[in-house]
């Protein structure tokens, strides 16, 4: 009996020694397994999401981690815009039946638009399919357009230019003119019978249209491209704004 008491304690020992090494084992093995970029919850550094205007949005995507700044009053760069502006597509809906053909070099003699960073013609021309179903006799023959939109460094300048255009218009045509006021933004002018100006401003864009004849029956023509046109300013000033 003596000699059971001491191999107990030995076995009681070398059962406590496995004990730690087994536990030290499975620490090393865990630390070895964790990815090299991997934070345990103590590890990862204290944040805070502010419910600010300008605070980020952060979304946690597995192995990938995106950040959306939002700011409703970042202006744009206007000189990238003025880049952008007639070499991203046309894809604005327009008034049947008239489609997009691209853009060209515009010359701009108006003093009202010295001021502009840049200038493009929207070329239109008529879906002959479309208008021979909406004017089976003449298919818009007589139809004419000349569109252009224009890029000015701020708010004020292009707002300016379209209040310019409309008196200038307004002062050369004092007669049999009808001013059209469609919207805080823009207006058409009819010089009936001969022609239909629908010009405005939105942001940092000018944009106008002259359609002929001027019928009343073509004023939504000129209107619906006046829109069209201010539409494709908000897409590329919303693409020089976030890049």
């Amino acid at each position: 009996m003596a000699d059971i008491k001491p191999r107990v304690q030995i076995t009681i020992a070398i059962i406590g020694l496995i004990g730690v090494v087994l536990a030290a084992t499975i620490s090393n093995w865990d630390t070895i397994s964790r990815s090299p970029n991997q934070t345990t919850d103590d590890e990862k550094p204290y944040s805070q999401n502010s419910s600010g205007a300008n605070s980020p949005n952060v979304s946690n995507v597995k192995g990938d981690v995106s950040i959306n700044i939002r700011d409703e009053n970042a202006a744009p760069n206007t000189s990238y815009l003025s880049t952008l502006i007639g070499k991203e597509p046309f894809l604005e809906k327009l008034p049947a039946p008239l489609m997009s053909t691209g853009f060209d070099h515009v010359q701009i003699n108006d003093s009202s638009a010295a001021r502009r960073l840049t200038a493009v013609q929207v070329k239109l021309s008529l879906d002959p399919e479309m208008a021979r179903t909406l004017d089976p006799e003449a298919s818009f023959s007589d139809l004419h357009t000349f569109a252009h939109i224009e890029v000015y460094k701020s708010k004020q300048d292009a707002l300016e230019r379209s209040k310019a255009s409309r008196a200038l218009l307004i002062a050369r045509y004092p007669e049999g003119v009808g001013l059209e006021p469609t919207t805080s933004e823009t207006f058409c002018i009819n010089g009936y019978p001969n022609f239909w100006t629908c010009a405005g401003s939105r942001g940092f864009t000018y944009a106008e249209i002259t359609l002929s004849p001027g019928s009343n029956a073509n004023l939504g023509i000129a209107n619906g491209v006046l829109s069209a046109m201010l539409k494709y300013g908000d897409k590329v000033t919303a693409l020089a704004t976030n890049n």
